[in-house]
């Protein structure tokens, strides 16, 4: 018995996750009890416990995978889908609201997958609901949903919400009354948006409402993103909001979206192009099918761009970043790439200087306190320390590297 990489065991999860990619279960069964602790808690932090489970089922019959483990993977199974009946309970407050203000709204990503995609939402855990409305009816609607009993997530949130609306992409996180689901009300899909004419795209949030469809069970007609802009909006919000650092999940959620929905190609490609993330699409539609059995992607999407193994390999590994090692690798990541780039500026200026909620709320202090740089020091100290002086584990510094690799081949082309 030996101890595996960590490589290794990611590997070995992202064969068990997908629908076409053979399982070593010669080299699972060499897998000691801190090689299956270390599956697990990857496994858990990216939400994959219900798609082993089924896998299990539906394919594992053969695989060498202890009973605590498989039990495990059961338990959390059943959490998930009583944890949607949760979830669509706060869907359904959330709509009968908005219905009765007669405010146009889409849900977002898991709400729309986990319904009409995945053969049972169970296998398409959320950790909460996001409502997409037009920005002028951002504040109105979260005020709406406040009178409802609606509260904030947190309660020392300090952020006011005209400076959510103005710089970022969502506001403040509520936390639904009777279903203790979190909620956040999007005014758009991006936090940073790209330059240039993006009328039409995913960063045209009224564009995304006039295209939203209708869908739903018992009478209830939830509305959602199109799948064309579901499908460019798990792309971007992936391979650029989050360098593929947010799971591999992603990857079952295109081939769910593929394989169930029809996708008008030349408006994505447009809309794709319009906003620079033509190779960040091309590299995620490459990684779906390398792990999944997708056949009606059209063979000339990937024309122009020929995307090598290596680049594939190294974007499907860092969906299994740990997520307390995540920030440091991206500052890192960073550092490593181009300081003249201007997207790399903003990147470590943003981490450089909090804004006045921010500071407020790490200190503990209303946000009208005079005084409330004297706070600042005490703040750079804690994130030198949790960034840039934080060790991370020895087999971690690889995903530096393929950070910075598949960084410089998505922006190859010059956007930036």
């Amino acid at each position: 018995m030996t101890t595996m990489s960590r490589d290794t065991l990611k590997h070995l999860l992202l064969d068990m996750i997908s629908t076409s990619q053979p399982v070593d279960v010669a080299m699972m069964a060499r897998l000691d009890g801190e090689d299956w602790q270390t599956v697990s808690n990857m496994a858990g932090q990216h939400r994959l416990d219900p798609i082993l489970h089924h896998h299990c089922q539906i394919r594992g019959a053969d695989w060498v995978v202890p009973a605590d483990v498989r039990a495990r993977w059961a338990i959390v199974y059943k959490q998930s889908a009583i944890r949607s009946l949760s979830i669509r309970r706060a869907m359904l407050k959330l709509h009968d609201i908005l219905d009765a203000e007669s405010i146009a709204y889409a849900m977002l990503k898991g709400s729309w997958l986990s319904q009409n995609v995945y053969a049972h939402p169970a296998l398409r855990p959320m950790r909460d609901v996001d409502i997409l409305v037009s920005a002028g009816h951002a504040i109105p609607v979260f005020e709406a949903l406040q009178r409802k009993g609606f509260t904030r997530l947190y309660e020392n949130d300090v952020m006011p919400l005209e400076f959510a609306l103005e710089h970022h992409k969502h506001l403040p996180a509520l936390k639904c009354p009777i279903s203790n689901v979190t909620i956040e009300v999007h005014a758009r899909l991006m936090g940073e948006l790209p330059d240039g004419e993006l009328g039409g795209t995913i960063a045209d949030t009224d564009a995304l409402l006039s295209r939203r469809v209708g869908t739903g069970t018992d009478d209830v007609a939830f509305t959602y993103l199109s799948p064309t802009d579901t499908l460019l909006h798990l792309i971007v919000h992936s391979a650029y909001d989050h360098q593929f650092n947010n799971g591999p999940l992603v990857m079952n959620d295109i081939a769910a979206v593929l394989s169930k929905t029809e996708i008008d190609w030349d408006r994505f490609w447009t809309m794709a192009k319009a906003g620079g993330w033509t190779r960040g699409c091309q590299l995620l539609l490459a990684m779906t099918k390398t792990f999944h059995e997708v056949t009606n992607v059209p063979s000339g999407c990937m024309d122009g761009f020929p995307t090598t193994g290596t680049v594939i390999e190294a974007a499907a590994l860092l969906t299994l970043l740990d997520f307390e090692q995540s920030v440091t690798i991206k500052f890192r990541k960073e550092t490593l790439g181009q300081f003249w780039s201007r997207r790399t500026f903003r990147y470590l200026w943003q981490r450089a200087f909090p804004s006045r909620h921010r500071l407020a709320r790490f200190a503990g202090v209303p946000l009208q306190t005079k005084r409330l740089w004297v706070h600042f020091p005490a703040w750079a100290t804690t994130r030198v320390r949790q960034v840039v002086f934080k060790r991370i584990a020895a087999d971690t510094h690889a995903d530096v590297k393929r950070a910075a690799l598949v960084d410089k081949w998505i922006w190859a082309s010059g956007q930036i």
